[in-house]
């Protein structure tokens, strides 16, 4: 291997790469020791190349870059910490935060002439932990929101801008720390309007996310059905499959017992009716003649089956009364379903990251050349920060039940009337669109749909 010399040596030259040398010779025949030991050369220099960027970079502080997968992981995890620091300040920060200017009135909806105008005011419950919540998340938006704006466009790793997503790691959690101190200086009527255009994005979130959902199940579909012919593959469609839609009929029964015991209970009977017609409708649809080829049964058990839980959430979620089981407030129920509330919004957060293909088109196609790939990121850095971006308020949401008036209590988690409608229109909004996915073929005949 030729020598290199680095910067730094005597004479203060420019690295001498071997693929510079190697320019004037004819190129060697492909598959040829010549060629791979040139292929090996390159690639050595480039490693050379990378190092003297990043070590002359760290002098400056911002190049202390990692890989794209792990940028991710650790911004999953900072994500994770203010959502569980979010959590403790809600319910713990009466004493550490109450002294402070605005997180001592309290963030309300007060009735004025019958109109409902948001205001803060005292004497309306303890709402410094849901001010502090906001300003979290508010500060966590403003991080993502930035990002999103500076990676707009940057999908190749040659392109400086990547440095913004995987690099400059001290900066960056200084930046995350400092906006969100700064939101708990920002006066309590700024945090009104923020509160309500949080519910904006967190519904976006939510309609993200069913579309992500779908596009999952049927990947899933489509991968066992290319390995049907192995006996696991058809194990798993069959006992899936089964095990979906049985699992679904027996849930939506014991919810009909504990959540519909009386017919007064209009409001809960019409939500388990409505998940068992829409799932009778589009598994119809699935095993008819004209559905599409990646479709099937086991795409309606995975639809049934999430349905289900979306209908048992909302259901969970409604405030006690006749037609709620008195166990559901018991504090071991809300503890393990806050819990399972904070798992499923971080992993829901972290599948969404992953899937952009869904609305963007995926960097790494087979189709593309082979020469083509290194250069690529893995990922859409953009749409990354734009899921942990939304992903901000509706965290945000869930946290405050959707609401600005009152205080929820200690381990209560997206609870009241607003939060139970909010999951049942997700679950409607998923039975629709899925339905539709089994039928744009047939209605726009014009459209090719992979």
């Amino acid at each position: 291997m030729k020598q290199i010399v680095h910067p730094d040596a005597e004479g203060g030259k420019a690295p001498v790469l071997p693929s510079d040398m190697e320019r004037s010779s004819p190129p060697p025949l492909p598959g040829s020791p010549e060629a791979k030991e040139r292929s090996a050369s390159r690639a050595a220099s480039d490693t050379i190349a990378d190092d003297y960027r990043v070590g002359y970079g760290n002098l400056c502080g911002c190049l202390v870059e990692v890989s794209p997968r792990a940028a991710k992981w650790l911004y999953f995890i900072g994500f994770s910490i203010f959502s569980i620091v979010s959590w403790i300040f809600r319910d713990y920060s009466d004493k550490i935060f109450g002294s402070i200017k605005g997180l001592d009135a309290c963030l309300g909806l007060e009735l004025r002439n019958g109109s409902e105008n948001s205001t803060f005011f005292t004497g309306v419950g303890n709402c410094v932990g849901k001010g502090a919540v906001l300003r979290i998340s508010f500060g966590s938006f403003l991080f993502f929101a930035a990002h999103l704006v500076a990676l707009i466009g940057v999908k190749k790793k040659h392109n400086r801008r990547r440095l913004v997503h995987t690099g400059c790691w001290p900066a960056q959690l200084l930046l995350w720390l400092l906006l969100i101190v700064a939101c708990f200086a920002m006066p309590n009527n700024v945090f009104s309007a923020v509160g309500q255009a949080f519910k904006v994005f967190a519904g976006i979130f939510l309609v993200l996310v069913v579309v992500i959902f779908v596009d999952w199940f049927y990947q899933i579909n489509e991968w066992l059905l290319v390995r049907s012919d192995r006996k696991m593959a058809r194990t798993v469609l069959i006992a899936g499959t089964l095990a979906f839609y049985v699992g679904s009929i027996v849930a939506i029964g014991f919810m009909f017992k504990s959540y519909a015991p009386k017919p007064s209970c209009g409001t809960n009977i019409a939500f388990l009716s409505l998940t068992l017609i829409g799932a009778v409708i589009y598994t119809a649809i699935s095993v008819s003649p004209w559905r599409p080829k990646s479709a099937g049964i086991f795409t309606s058990g995975c639809i049934f089956i999430y349905c289900t839980y979306l209908c048992w959430g909302a259901l969970s979620s409604q405030p006690a009364g006749d037609c709620v089981p008195a166990s559901a407030s018991a504090l071991p129920i809300q503890i393990l379903g806050f819990i399972i509330a904070i798992a499923s919004v971080l992993f829901t957060c972290w599948d969404t990251t992953g899937q952009d293909k869904a609305f963007i088109r995926d960097v790494e196609r087979p189709e593309l050349p082979a020469h083509h790939q290194p250069d690529d990121l893995p990922y859409n850095p953009a749409w990354v920060h734009a899921v942990f971006m939304l992903a901000s308020a509706y965290m945000a949401m869930v946290l405050t039940n959707w609401t600005l008036a009152d205080g929820p209590n200690p381990w209560q988690i997206d609870r009241g009337s607003f939060s139970s409608w909010v999951r049942i229109a997700s679950q409607w909004l998923c039975g629709a669109f899925y339905t539709w996915t089994l039928c744009a073929p047939l209605v726009l005949r014009s459209r090719v749909f992979d």
